[in-house]
């Protein structure tokens, strides 16, 4: 990809960024624009507090960069912001975050036991703060997905591959994974990349050795493969083909006599080309830096600057992935640093061109598609660790009233305000497709080489395997039936199940290891949430140190229980866990007992420890706010 220069006012944006200070005395709070005087700030700071929440409006989302298990800190500074726009005032419809999107190191550490499955020093494991929201001690305020990174309890996460709820309303995206929210389309990739396991099965289980507890958070070109599909919508077949052509095939001449066909019946998802909106991953694409303002980065970073100018920095195959798909948006952390880029990828085209609402989104000049990059550091005082803004959601999508009918159940992160759209997760068909379709012959536990079925690859990892998952319209639509009825639901915009289970004791629980954990043995965990999803689409479960199902001698592996994926409140679901723990023998903590809406949460940290600043560095001149420009 050439870069281009970056004119500051194309990336700036209406989000708004976060920085932490520890001051004793005064208020560090500033709201700028984008160098704006007097008269800008004045009205940033009043559309903070005026902002009525309106149906149609953009849902405003929060990113983070690297979490490292801080998630008190996180949410406090989330409602600090609610707080400041006037979101938790008497006027139930000022707008408030509705979506928090974590980039990785999220440390989902459950117990001691998982801390031991931590990569990192052992005088840098530190228990945090997620073992409550597990537990149900607290209540995570606003409904958060996460991507995994390079310092993970991989244990906890390797047993929701393709994503799942860690706790009430907290949500992993999975290795690789692709959900819609509010009308916006989602993808994530966990993990960073290293060229000496990126070609193997995910052979890494519980009891890890030095080299598998670091092996398994890297990304596998198989997920990226799967991903990179998603850049080649689902076709329909023309008559007389079997439907595994590219699409690229010349129209068959018709007598002229012939009637012309009926149109197709509407769908939920007619528009399965959207382009996805938000990208999130740990690792950098490669040369993004080169789309922004680097000289600044190496100043900010100065061990960077050599891996920038030689092009080492970041991961190649998040380079393709970034080619592939044209993302509106993408979100990274891992480099502990807030850097904002914007690529330029030319003219419209290969995912069907989605016109964004007010036929502007992530465009630059018109009819061309751009990318706007940002990544942000880590959540400690001080630093740029959050990020608010405004995503348009596309007009197709928005057409569509992709919403369906709108449960309560671990869906916004809270009651919604009337006449206000609610919105949840949902599967994304399209994806789920591609992964059915590609599992038989690529879903591998060996350390061996997983062989893509008719790829040619080189050492070139800028490139992802040829060809490319390619699904039908009528695959989609079967895919889509399987998971409608796994969900005994009318809703055919497929929400998400909360179908949360907690599958170790929380520290402090009953049975859960004190004092100092020890890694644990057993293999792979099998967690319910993965077995539905698994059972719903007809996919057998690979077990450890198998190769793809479909394989010579790879085995037919041992598919899961079914158990329904049926919608469950959070409450239920707590309730679920402490019943099981009491079951165990020991009577559970009162507040894990207790349901989450009577959990306070905690109180927000003092106003004068937030700045809320519009600049992404302190340097002039420097690119401002990524988002609409």
């Amino acid at each position: 990809m050439a870069a281009a220069p970056v004119d500051a006012s194309e990336a700036s944006t209406s989000g708004r960024s976060v920085r932490v200070r520890r001051r004793k005395r005064g208020f560090a709070s500033s709201v700028s624009g984008d160098g704006g005087g007097g008269e800008r700030n004045l009205k940033l700071k009043l559309s903070l507090s005026l902002s009525p929440q309106k149906p149609n409006q953009p849902p405003q989302i929060a990113v983070e960069g690297c979490c490292h298990g801080d998630l008190d800190r996180i949410y406090e500074t989330i409602a600090e912001l609610d707080k400041i726009s006037g979101a938790q005032g008497k006027d139930k419809r000022q707008k408030k975050i509705e979506l928090l999107v974590i980039c990785g190191d999220f440390q989902a550490v459950r117990n001691l036991d998982d801390l031991e499955c931590l990569a990192c020093p052992p005088k840098y494991r530190a228990l945090r703060t997620f073992h409550k929201y597990y537990s149900g001690e607290a209540r995570a305020p606003v409904l958060t997905v996460f991507v995994g990174g390079n310092h993970e309890a991989s244990n906890h996460l390797g047993g929701l591959p393709l994503g799942g709820w860690v706790a009430p309303n907290i949500f992993y995206l999975g290795n690789a994974g692709v959900f819609r929210f509010g009308g916006l389309r989602i993808a994530g990739l966990s993990g960073i990349f290293n060229a000496r396991h990126y070609r193997l099965g995910r052979h890494e289980r519980p009891p890890y050795d030095a080299d598998s507890l670091r092996s398994a958070y890297h990304v596998r070109e198989v997920d990226c493969w799967r991903l990179g599909s998603l850049g080649v919508g689902p076709r329909c077949p023309k008559s007389g083909e079997d439907g595994d052509g590219d699409g690229n095939e010349e129209e068959r001449e018709k007598p002229s006599s012939s009637p012309p066909p009926p149109p197709p019946p509407p769908t939920p998802f007619s528009d399965r080309n959207q382009r996805i909106d938000l990208f999130v991953s740990h690792d950098w694409p490669a040369n993004i830096a080169l789309h922004g303002d680097a000289a600044s980065l190496a100043r900010t970073k100065k061990h960077l600057a050599a891996e920038v100018a030689d092009g080492s920095l970041g991961s190649p195959p998040g380079e393709a992935l970034l080619r592939a798909l044209r993302p509106r948006y993408w979100f990274s952390a891992h480099l502990h640093v807030k850097f904002a880029a914007l690529v330029r990828h030319g003219r419209k085209g290969g995912q069907g061109g989605a016109e964004e609402e007010g036929g502007e989104g992530a465009s630059g000049e018109e009819g061309e598609e751009t990318t706007r990059f940002l990544a942000l550091d880590k959540c400690v005082p001080g630093r740029q660790f959050l990020q608010v803004l405004d995503v348009p959601v596309p007009a197709a999508a928005a057409a569509e009233g992709g919403e369906g009918e709108e449960g309560k159940e671990g869906g916004g992160g809270g009651e919604a305000a009337e006449g206000a759209r609610e919105a949840r997760l949902r599967f994304d068909p399209h994806w789920l497709a591609v992964v059915a379709k590609s599992y038989a012959a690529s879903e591998s536990r060996r350390r061996a080489p997983v062989e893509l079925p008719g790829a040619a690859r080189g050492g070139d990892f800028r490139a992802l395997p040829e060809p490319l998952v390619r699904v039908t319209a009528e695959e989609v639509a079967t895919v889509a039936g399987r998971l409608s009825a796994a969900l005994c639901s009318s809703d055919a915009s497929l929400p998400v199940p909360f179908n949360f289970e907690a599958t170790a004791p929380a520290h402090g629980a009953p049975g859960a290891p004190e004092g100092r954990g020890s890694m644990p043995r057993g293999g792979t965990e099998r967690n319910p949430q993965t077995a539905a999803l698994l059972s719903a689409l007809g996919l057998p479960f690979v077990e450890d140190g198998a190769g793809p199902p479909g394989a010579s001698g790879g085995g037919e592996g041992a598919a899961f229980p079914p158990p329904p994926m049926a919608v469950r409140s959070a409450e239920e679901a707590v309730a679920a866990a402490a019943a099981r723990v009491a079951a165990a023998g020991g009577a559970p903590r009162a507040a894990a007992a207790a349901a989450p809406a009577s959990v306070s949460i905690p109180a927000a940290v003092d106003p004068a420890e937030i700045d809320i600043d519009g600049d992404l560095f302190e340097d002039p001149g420097t690119i401002h706010n990524m988002g609409q420009g």
